[in-house]
């Protein structure tokens, strides 16, 4: 170890330093601070070993010192410093020991890591490649701050695994929650339609309201504008964070577009991040795309809380209108038209 040799060199020097002192016949208290010093030193930076070896090497080098506080011969001074040699080639044995040991138990722990996670989760796969680096840096390491360098990375690295493990408890949760909704609404009968139930998320009414809105409105002949509204990078927020963000960004978005509308104008949830509106608006069309324009112009953010952070995320959004036509259909296949482009756009 490096230490070592440097602790040897001291020594030696020491060695050469007393003879030249007893040559030059100097005083015996020089002699004698500068050799205590030495060893004060050697105690002070030695290696952060076992806690029971670095102990009985302090008491040993307190030995030395005390008996420099007695009454001995200059020459003496010489076997004393052999001693403390001793005591330092004993506790570097025994260190080196105890880094070994460290290092083997190390490696086992980080391989038993890397076997856990690849277990558990195919989307771990960033982890296990990161635990299969460290693994052979750990190897790898022959320096006590090359181990510490190491237990930074993998603090790091197990923290992005607890946040895959709580992202995945959250998804699981969810699909239970949803397999729960799922069985309730079958055991309710017949006499219970889930597709006209609110959407879950939102609140909104789902996309069969939505078309039977539209169809009544054509019959009527309102004067009326079907909007349609995709709200960007769901997916990706879903896949990044959780569905837990991304539906929390699809319900603060409908909630602050249905305040803007109109009481009369209708809102809902069509399918996936796209909102459908129902505008009745008796003024022409270029007026009425000036006026949602402005309402979708300005600049929205949302503050989301994840498991480990709170993260400021921006919404931008892209939207089309139409006017009412006579065919309902028509104007339904407009509206999947326009998601459809938008999504080969993504």
């Amino acid at each position: 170890m490096y230490f070592r040799e440097e602790a040897d060199s001291s020594l030696g020097k020491l060695v050469i330093s007393l003879k030249k002192f007893l040559a030059d016949n100097e005083t015996e208290a020089s002699l004698m601070r500068m050799v205590k010093l030495l060893l004060q030193g050697i105690a002070l930076h030695s290696m952060e070993g076992d806690p029971v070896d670095r102990a009985r090497f302090r008491d040993s080098i307190d030995r030395v010192e005390r008996r420099l506080d007695e009454d001995i011969a200059p020459p003496e001074l010489l076997v004393l410093s052999g001693s403390a040699l001793q005591a330092l080639e004993d506790y570097n044995r025994r260190t080196n020991r105890y880094l070994r040991q460290q290092s083997v138990e190390f490696q086992t722990m980080v391989k038993m890591l890397t076997s856990t996670v690849s277990a558990i989760t195919a989307a771990g796969d960033a982890n296990v490649r990161q635990l299969q680096e460290i693994e052979k840096q750990v190897e790898a390491a022959t320096e006590i701050e090359d181990v510490r360098q190491i237990k930074g990375r993998l603090s790091d690295c197990l923290d992005g695994i607890r946040r895959e493990t709580e992202r995945q408890r959250s998804e699981t949760a969810r699909a239970a929650e949803d397999l729960m909704r799922g069985l309730q609404s079958a055991q309710a009968g017949s006499s219970t339609d889930s597709s006209t139930a609110p959407d879950p998320v939102t609140g909104l009414p789902p996309r069969k309201r939505a078309e039977e809105a539209f169809a009544q409105a054509s019959k009527d002949e309102a004067q009326a504008y079907v909007m349609a509204v995709v709200i960007d990078r769901i997916q990706i927020l879903n896949t990044r964070f959780g569905y837990e963000v991304g539906d929390e960004i699809m319900r603060y978005f409908a909630g602050f577009l249905k305040s803007q509308l109109q009481p009369k104008d209708l809102l809902f949830r069509w399918t996936g991040p796209t909102l459908a509106g129902l505008l009745f608006r008796a003024n022409r069309l270029e007026r009425v795309r000036d006026d949602i324009g402005r309402i979708m112009e300005l600049k929205y953010e949302h503050t989301v809380r994840t498991a480990s952070r709170t993260i400021l995320l921006p919404i931008s959004v892209r939207w089309a209108l139409f006017p009412m036509m006579a065919s309902p259909r028509l104007l339904t296949q407009k509206i999947e038209n326009f998601i459809s482009f938008q999504s080969s756009h993504d």
